[in-house]
């Protein structure tokens, strides 16, 4: 997902620094990669003010957890597993859920204003100064990595545990093949600042910012082409569903919609006048935006959340928060793996499920989570391409309810292989590879 960030200095900017809004979702099982119900989702919002709201029911009903410290952006793993960032360094993490969160040591002291993690232990966080910093044990340490910049960045997105994006201010773009171990400059054709960035694959993506500035990359970030946004308003957030469908909102309530990739831009409307800092949809149809209604009257000033259930035509709003001058941040994340729960309060898995093993690909050890719905004898092993069992991760059984296992490849050539989970009949398959 990405966020937008703004920098240490509220009075240069204002208006990105008080209209900001972060919202991650956690979403229900796919089938045949189609999301089944975006109302059985999880959704957590954190405002300006440190609000961090949640929802377990697509949005009906919203129940505010916390108040933080002055947030920027919030992310989530899975279900449990959250971290969120904000200013003066500030960087929390959760493993319930958001009830309780714990303050960790960032290292620094200067405004954080995007957190992207692509596991449990792998994450980063972007912010003033070409801050970057990187962990790889859930945020237990924070490790700071050269940017080779003194920019402003507002936002970072990942597709796996080595390929990523940051984006900030005068048209920086940097791109890491590595982790991060090294950040390459990409160039933009801009020198508007970028407030956010998103990807569908290795090769399309998206960044938006200041001025209506659009601009799309087919070849990972090597060549970047304006797009014609048809607005004059700054941009804040983009999400993709897919290669062609795609959303961007800003200032003065804008909404836009592509349904080819950018090569054109339809405006959407909302109803009422505001900022829209981040958007997020689970499939063609159903989505939220965020931000904040900044003109009428003070009955209708506040932080808002809106819905959309048909690709936005019409916006629904359903949270309006006078106690949040607005929601702080731009995050929308893109999950890839899937929590297979009927219900979120009694956490009931609905059926079998092997998620995709993270990182992947990965050197040398990588994650493997699988869905039991009911106590369960199950079997997790790996094959190469010749169809040979290599390695016996578990056999055993297991309670309801998500299980992870590791496998460590240490001893393994560089290659394709083959996870297989055996329950009963269930049987699915992940296609894994090797990267030494």
């Amino acid at each position: 997902m990405k966020k937008v960030k703004f920098i240490n200095n509220p009075i240069a900017f204002f208006i990105p620094l008080f209209f900001a809004l972060s919202i991650f979702f956690v979403n229900d099982l796919f089938t045949k990669n189609t999301l089944q119900s975006a109302n059985n989702c999880i959704a957590w919002v954190a405002g300006q003010r440190g609000t961090v709201l949640k929802t377990t029911d697509g949005g009906t009903n919203w129940i505010k957890l916390s108040e933080l410290t002055y947030l920027n952006s919030i992310y989530f793993t899975d279900a449990d597993t959250g971290w969120a960032v904000g200013y003066w360094g500030i960087i929390y993490k959760t493993s319930d859920g958001g009830s309780n969160w714990i303050r960790q040591v960032s290292g620094t002291s200067l405004f954080l204003n995007s957190v992207y993690f692509t596991n449990t232990d792998t994450g980063w966080v972007v912010g003033g100064s070409g801050t970057i910093l990187n962990t790889t044990d859930g945020g237990t340490n924070w490790i700071a990595q050269n940017s080779g910049t003194t920019m402003y960045l507002h936002s970072i997105y990942f597709i796996n545990a080595y390929i990523g994006w940051a984006v900030g201010s005068d048209g920086i773009i940097l791109e890491t093949t590595d982790g991060g171990i090294n950040w390459n400059l990409n160039n933009s054709g801009t020198s508007y600042d970028l407030y956010s960035v998103y990807f569908t694959d290795a090769d399309t993506g998206w960044v938006v910012g200041a001025n209506s500035t659009i601009i799309n990359t087919t070849d990972g970030g090597i060549n970047w082409n304006l797009q014609n946004s048809g607005t004059s308003d700054n941009l804040y957030s983009v999400y993709f569903t897919d290669t062609n469908t795609g959303w961007a909102v800003g200032a003065d309530s804008t909404i836009l919609k592509t349904t080819n990739g950018g090569t054109s831009w339809v405006s959407q409307t909302i109803g009422t006048r505001g900022v829209l800092y981040s958007v997020y949809f689970t499939d063609a149809n159903t989505g939220w935006a965020v931000g904040g209604i900044t003109v009428g009257f003070p009955s209708e000033i506040g932080a808002i959340i809106l819905k959309t259930t048909d690709g936005g035509t019409s916006w629904t709003k359903q949270v309006r928060d006078t106690s949040e001058t607005f929601f702080f941040s731009i995050t929308a994340v893109t999950i890839t793996s899937t929590d297979c729960f009927d219900n979120f309060d009694n956490i009931i898995p609905k059926s079998f499920c092997l998620e995709q093993n993270y990182p992947n690909p990965f050197n040398p050890k990588t994650t493997i989570t699988f869905i039991l719905p009911k106590i369960s004898e199950v079997t997790i092993n790996i094959f190469n391409l010749s169809g040979q069992l290599i390695s016996e991760i578990f056999s055993g059984r297991k309670q309801a309810g998500s299980h992870s296992v590791t496998w460590d490849a240490s001893n393994y050539s560089s290659g394709t292989y083959f996870i297989k989970m055996v329950a009963g009949d269930f049987i699915q398959i992940k296609k894994c590879v090797l990267l030494k």
